[in-house]
């Protein structure tokens, strides 16, 4: 190969963005791949049943997504359900998690955890210890980690954060498979002219400049380097079901005890399966110094006490030991500079990459709830003396505007939702004081209308409460597009007639009285249909058929 060329080695998703970043760059580049098929962890199963590689997801606001993005490469994807949670609890299964655990995830949003600390240790001291160790085993499907408490805490919170308790929910699916992300990586490369080998074994390292984006393990030989190019990950037992459907099924079970997990994937994305069929993803982590066969029995438990009748639904199975391939994770005292890096493991000969590397590397775990992705520079010679220098940026620019108008839209609900919640409460706890004072500061503006009726009173305080917990519910969830347009239909569904009659009335109250009356109304109408604009609208982070 001439030494212009950038080779990569491995298909994955690492190396299938590395081969568009280069060619983007204008660099010639070559990818080679040992299989068949491309996409590493990222390959959906072929046939009827699309199970991924373990249970994953993507992060609507990660960088990797952004990347995708900005080049069309995302496929449709399904949002998340809002129900059919259930948690395992001191050997429990149950609807809702611990009152402590919830309340002290809420106490700790918007600390800052530090990275000296395991999150065990820092939460503990803060909100218990008992809370602080449900809160860390919510993170086992992020980690594939028997111990989520006894890693960093900086490391663990962060994720937490954005993807177990982010409120509206950031966890997007893409529909048929993470296959559909390669498909689109794929002919994106073939386009840039990236030269595509597939069933291509490498034993020798190709000559320089070359990526390497395969597991640590094949890295490690390819590089010739020491047992150093290695970082701690997670080791779990994976088991994929296809079950007959049952009605009543939960659609995520997160266990608070042992931090394993269980998935319905059927319940957002029915092309996984066939019609009257349910895929379900699960995992056990594997403690130290246990067999993956005993792990496998505590997984099946897990499914015992929460897919009723699950063994005898049973239509495929598949199971794996996923060890070193879940991603990385960092202990307490270390953090991603410290994982291995370029300037240790191979400049100029050849470069690693992928989410255990250190240094300018990028990082995604398995599951991409953590994924985040940071630039990388190859090390290759300066072009000012014949060669080449190819920035492979995974991270991109962030839609500022977009996020501004979100955050509008949701501060006037907010608003409009409180102004309901007043009138609401102030009619039910003093229905006599609402209509005889009603706006207040000295106005009068129901006592002009007719005679008081507790009865109509207590009636309209009652819709207006429920109009404010409609509003606010849309600006807490303001991703859920059908909330947002069904719950602003119902407002002005309400509202348009009320505003209609009180133009009939205008006789009764003076012109600032009507001027301030009518304008609330029309405000109120405005910012919610402005909102649903807004919410109608595809975003940055929304995929993009």
């Amino acid at each position: 190969m001439p030494s212009d060329t950038i080779t990569i080695v491995g298909g994955g998703l690492a190396g299938l963005t590395a081969a568009i970043s280069c060619a983007e760059g204008g660099a010639s580049t070559r990818l080679l791949e040992a299989h068949d098929e491309l996409g590493g962890r990222a390959r959906s199963t072929d046939g009827p049943y699309k199970a991924n590689l373990g249970p994953h997801a993507l992060l609507c606001h990660s960088p990797f997504w952004a990347w995708l993005g900005e080049r069309d490469l995302l496929p449709p994807s399904a949002r998340p359900r809002l129900s059919g949670f259930r948690f395992r609890w001191r050997d429990e299964i149950r609807r809702v998690p611990a009152v402590g655990a919830a309340v002290a995830a809420l106490r700790l949003r918007g600390r800052s955890a530090p990275v000296e600390l395991d999150f065990h240790t820092w939460a503990g001291e803060q909100v218990g210890f008992e809370a602080a160790d449900q809160i860390a085993r919510s993170a086992g499907i992020l980690t594939y980690h028997h111990d989520p408490g006894g890693l960093s805490a900086a490391f663990i919170w962060e994720p937490i954060m954005r993807a177990v308790l982010a409120a509206p929910p950031t966890t997007r699916y893409p529909i048929g498979g993470w296959s559909r992300i390669v498909e689109r990586m794929d002919r994106r490369a073939r386009q840039l002219g990236v030269v595509i080998e597939r069933g291509c074994t490498v034993d020798r390292l190709p000559e320089s400049p070359v990526i390497v984006a395969t597991e640590l393990r094949d890295a490690r030989a390819l590089l010739g380097a020491d047992g150093t190019l290695d970082w701690m990950s997670g080791n779990a037992v994976c088991l994929d079901l296809v079950l007959d459907h049952r009605r009543g099924d939960p659609y995520v079970v997160a266990d608070l005890q042992d931090a394993g997990w269980i998935e319905r994937f059927t319940a957002v994305d029915r092309t996984l399966a066939p019609a009257g069929a349910e895929l379900i993803q699960a995992q056990m982590p594997i403690r130290p110094g246990e067999p993956p066969e005993s792990a496998g029995v505590r997984l099946e438990q897990l499914l015992d006490a929460s897919l009723t009748g699950w063994r005898d639904r049973e239509r495929w199975r598949r199971r794996q030991v996923m060890s070193g391939r879940t991603g990385a994770l960092d202990p307490p005292g270390k953090c991603w500079r410290d994982r291995p890096a370029i300037e240790r493991h191979g400049r100029g000969a050849g470069v690693p990459v992928g989410d255990r590397v250190g240094e300018r590397c990028a990082g995604r775990r398995a599951r991409a709830h953590g994924g985040t992705q940071c630039e990388r520079r190859h090390g290759a010679p300066d072009p000012e003396r014949g060669g080449m220098s190819v920035s492979v940026t995974t991270a991109t620019g962030s839609r500022a505007g977009s996020g501004r108008l979100t955050t509008l839209a949701r501060a006037g609900l907010v608003l409009v939702g409180l102004g309901n919640a007043e009138v609401g409460i102030w009619g039910e706890l003093s229905p006599h004081s609402f209509y005889s004072s009603f706006p207040g500061f000295g106005h009068h503006w129901v006592a002009a209308m007719g005679p008081y009726d507790e009865h109509l009173v207590r009636d309209y305080a009652s819709a207006e409460i429920g109009f404010a917990v409609l509003i606010v519910c849309m600006a807490i969830w303001f991703s859920e597009r059908r909330l947002v347009l069904v719950g602003g239909l119902a407002f002005i569904a309400g509202t348009l007639p009320h505003f209609i009659y009180h133009l009939t009335t205008t006789s009764m109250l003076s012109t600032q009285d009507n001027v301030a009356s009518l304008g609330s109304f029309v405000l109120e109408m405005a910012v919610v249909a402005a909102a649903m604009r807004i919410a109608s609208q595809p975003p940055p982070d929304k995929p993009v058929p």
